[in-house]
């Protein structure tokens, strides 16, 4: 079985604003080109001073409502496939495929959805792990699973060893795993040896995207991990 995490990096509120105002622009553009002479133009291949003239007589039209003409950039800086370890850990790896494609609707105790989706990292401890998976507060201090709360850690997914790219159960203590998880960006034996016996390991990263994404959410992280410059969230997630 495999599971796919899509990360996305930056505010999503200014982002899906940009995206509104391109798509104001473009349509416009596509009413108006004709009449600016610009019908043999398309709205990427625009200098400067045509974009400048689009925008004026847009907003001289719409008493200076705001268009923009370029496409904003993406805040998609990559996608997570992981590959579960089904055979040791069943139960958690249904939590988990569960909560990526949201098949199992709301939770009955904390009544939010059972998924993944625009759920924030909201943790990156630099040269160490990558947290995320609060489905019911997003910001550590809480969490949901498919079996109506906490559940226990299975045996076989203590024994397996961590290593770069592999993904793990985030809990306060034994046998208290819900819906956090973390990833592993190191293969530092100091800090292997934290993580070894102690958490579940339930997957590993297999694509190469997603291994290039560890380190570049290593790149945002802190030293305590407590503190993140931008938000941080998973934009679409499910079974492959």
């Amino acid at each position: 079985m495999t599971v796919y995490l899509q990360i996305s990096v930056g505010c999503q509120q200014d982002y899906k604003k940009k995206l509104s105002q391109y798509e104001l622009g473009v349509n416009y553009f596509n009413t108006k080109r004709n009449q600016f002479g610009l019908n043999n133009k398309i709205i990427n291949e625009l200098t400067t001073e045509e974009q400048e003239f689009v925008i004026e007589n847009y907003n001289n039209e719409h008493n200076n409502c705001n268009i923009i003409l370029q496409k904003p950039e993406s805040l998609v800086k990559g996608t997570f496939k992981f590959k579960l370890f089904e055979n040791e850990c069943p139960k958690t790896c249904l939590n988990f495929k569960s909560l990526a494609t949201g098949e199992s609707g709301v939770g009955k105790v904390s009544k939010k959805p059972l998924h993944y989706l625009n759920v924030p990292i909201h943790r990156i401890v630099k040269n160490f792990i990558a947290q995320g998976g609060d489905i019911t507060r997003m910001d550590g201090s809480g969490g949901d699973s498919i079996y109506n709360g906490k559940f226990n850690d299975e045996k076989q997914g203590l024994k397996i060893k961590f290593k770069k790219g592999s993904i793990g159960m985030a809990n306060k203590s034994k046998n208290s795993n819900t819906s956090q998880f973390f990833v592993v960006l190191t293969d530092e034996d100091a800090e292997l040896k934290k993580l070894n016996g102690k958490y579940v390991c339930f997957g590993e990263v297999t694509n190469e995207e997603g291994l290039n994404l560890l380190d570049f959410l290593n790149t945002l992280g802190t030293d305590d991990g407590d503190v993140l410059n931008q938000q941080i969230i998973i934009s679409d997630c499910g079974l492959i």
